[in-house]
């Protein structure tokens, strides 16, 4: 299997790895890497075509073509548990948040409720928000998206989620949560997300400003509508498609959840593009090519390992 390497300089038994290797059937060998999150070590073995990654500050990205090594998003972060307990009359609550190579908040008291974070988390601080109908618990910590922020409602009848986002700033203002996002996609988008108190529920809108407003080339369009639908930018991502394919609820199904678009790691078409994605515990990168109408917009779309 081919393995290239990724964010970070990697050496393999001591040896250092310019661009990638390749490995055998039934071979393994000791891995370790320097990067601006941290370290990392971990022995890689691969077995039955499928690899295994002791975890070590490391992760592997399966790609049709071959794989993907990396730092691990958390690999700066060391193992921590913060625990924290509000009291007082006919109320209890043990809040804490276990982070290891994720995050998971745990409230108990009347009820109970885990809940596993989108990214880890470092450095949470809790506290009970009380004057609304149910007392609320905000959590607020640090995190590789920026700041993150969560809303718990904490009713007789159960705990339940009422907010939860991150981004490059988070302020809180009266009954209304601004959080705004840099991303790094094409068109530099900024999100800007308003997030309105309305007694037992927020109600969410959205801003977009996107700094590079150049015009794109056709070639381009697959990667653009594919970072709008991870946006949640819905106009801009039908600004890509033919009459036939303006189904934005088919789209989403049909793409799923994924938490990346990235350009072809291995030999692809012009206008192919992947998307990263958890699926069973396993990342993998799933590739994509777009067929275009003669006016150059979207009209169908091919999974390349759906093909394979």
């Amino acid at each position: 299997m081919k393995i290239k390497v990724n964010g970070g300089q990697f050496f393999a038994e001591g040896f250092p790895i310019r661009k990638g290797f390749t490995i055998k059937e039934g071979g393994s060998m000791l891995l370790s890497c320097l990067s601006p999150q941290g370290t990392g070590c971990a022995r890689m073995q691969l077995l039955g075509g499928e690899v295994t990654l002791e975890e070590g500050g490391i992760e592997f990205l399966r790609w049709q073509g071959g794989g993907e090594l990396r730092p691990a998003p958390h690999c700066g972060l060391h193992p921590t548990l913060k625990r924290q307990t509000f009291s007082e009359k006919n109320f209890f609550l043990e809040v804490s948040a276990r982070t290891i190579c994720r995050t998971e908040l745990s409230l108990e008291g009347k009820s109970s409720l885990r809940h596993e974070c989108p990214l880890p988390l470092s450095d949470p601080s809790f506290e009970i928000i009380t004057g609304q109908r149910e007392r609320i618990l905000s959590v607020r910590a640090a995190c590789f998206g920026g700041e993150y922020i969560a809303f718990f409602s904490l009713g007789e009848k159960g705990y339940r989620l009422l907010l939860e986002d991150y981004g490059d700033e988070v302020i809180c203002l009266g009954n209304e949560v601004t959080v705004t996002k840099e991303c790094s996609d094409l068109k530099k988008r900024q999100i800007i997300s308003h997030h309105l108190w309305r007694g037992d529920h927020f109600d969410c809108s959205r801003e977009y400003v996107c700094a590079n407003v150049q015009s794109f080339i056709k070639e381009q369009s697959g990667r653009l509508l594919l970072e709008a639908l991870l946006a949640a930018d819905e106009q801009d991502a039908l600004s890509y498609l033919a009459p036939d394919l303006k189904d934005l609820p088919a789209l989403r199904r049909y793409f799923g959840s994924y938490q990346a678009v990235r350009a072809p790691l291995f030999e692809a078409s012009p206008t192919a593009v992947a998307i990263e994605r958890r699926e069973e515990g396993v990342l993998r990168a799933l590739l994509y090519d777009f067929d275009f109408d003669s006016q150059g917009m979207i009209r169908n779309i091919r999974c390349a390992e759906e093909e394979g």
